[in-house]
């Protein structure tokens, strides 16, 4: 039996990308509220732009920076403890999540090293990181519970991921930007459901902390709002700002 944590490199890589992540995230966020603000402007109006955005830069700013200490604690007490009969992820605010030996349907490497062990259920999945401390020692020990191999199946999964976030981003600012009816009635139900997916996946998974799982309750606020927005443009109304 071996337990694995992070190491100190592999958190200064969750460093990086987390900021880089969470920077381009108030990049759009900024200029989605600039374009919307400009376009619904009137002549003569008194120009709040500047203060709004200037109020959702500090206000975002803030709650990442929160964010990041609470996923700095929640990344320093991950560990992944293998053994002859099968594999256990504990961390904190989640229940631990334990897959024996003859449970493990797969275990997937990526590209960039990280590891996916799969068991008998669809939420029992337990994910690794490249960022783990000795992870050679790691695949070493995986090797010893089931064969280690690449899924192009899931890297193509993943790439269809990151597609339909970029096409929610696309379908958030022309819906906010474009006065059309047949804009509306594409892009509001693709954002409502990839909203609802997100929130479904998020429920249902066992790698998910407590106190995030409450949170992503919130999504619902959205949801409802996406969908008013929707029914004011298919209706041809004045939108509320």
């Amino acid at each position: 039996m071996q337990q694995f944590k992070m190491d100190k490199v592999g958190f200064k890589k969750f460093t990086r990308k987390y900021w880089i992540f969470t920077t381009a995230l108030m990049i759009v966020t900024t200029t989605i509220v600039f374009t919307v603000g400009r376009n619904s402007a009137t002549p003569g109006d008194i120009n709040v732009l500047p203060y709004v955005i200037a109020f959702l830069a500090v206000m975002i700013g803030f709650n990442i920076y929160r964010s990041y200490k609470k996923q700095k604690k929640f990344l320093q007490t991950y560990a992944i403890t293998i053994s002859a009969d099968g594999i256990t992820r504990e961390q904190m605010n989640t229940p631990p999540l334990s897959i024996s030996a003859i449970e493990i349907r797969e275990i997937i490497k990526t590209k960039k090293g990280s590891f996916m062990i799969k068991g008998v259920n669809r939420t029992d999945v337990i994910h690794i990181p490249y960022w783990i401390e000795n992870q050679e020692a790691v695949e070493e020990h995986l090797q010893q519970l089931a064969p280690v191999a690449e899924n192009k199946k899931y890297a193509r999964n993943m790439n269809y991921r990151r597609l339909l976030a970029i096409l929610a981003i696309i379908s958030v600012i022309c819906l906010f930007t474009i006065s059309n009816k047949i804009v509306a009635l594409i892009c509001g139900p693709l954002l409502i459901g990839f909203l609802v997916w997100v929130l479904y996946e998020v429920q249902t998974s066992k790698s998910v902390p407590t106190n995030a799982k409450r949170r992503n309750w919130t999504l619902l606020i959205p949801i409802i709002a996406i969908a008013y927005l929707m029914y004011l443009r298919v209706k041809g109304l004045p939108m509320p700002f």
